[in-house]
């Protein structure tokens, strides 16, 4: 998948990395663009953990709600600094311009 991206100018985002089925520390042994520090079903301890992980490998960090119903979505986002042009979108989230934020607050990368 990671090969497909790269072949594709994607970015690999990995989502949740310590909740249920995560790859955890093993996100390490990956080439990431980015990882998912902001997670609106995950609890505020994993969500933490994602956020030293992503600073510890240098990588950008984003949010996603991981909304299962209504109520979930908009729980938190991610601000990008770019136009609305698809490949500056993805060259932002490489290089850092991104900011994962809940509804009340925010983290920079």
């Amino acid at each position: 998948m990671i090969g497909f991206s790269r072949k594709s100018d994607g970015v690999v985002v990995v989502a949740h990395p310590y909740r249920d089925c995560g790859l955890g520390n093993l996100v390490k042994n990956y080439a990431f663009d980015a990882v998912e520090v902001l997670n609106g079903r995950t609890s505020s301890n994993l969500n933490k953990l994602a956020q030293e992980l992503a600073r510890e490998m240098g990588l950008s960090g984003v949010a996603g709600s991981d909304a299962h119903n209504i109520e979930d979505l908009w729980s938190v986002y991610t601000e990008i600094e770019a136009s609305l042009n698809v490949d500056e979108i993805l060259s932002a989230i490489r290089k850092g311009f991104v900011e994962a934020s809940w509804a009340r607050k925010s983290i920079h990368f």
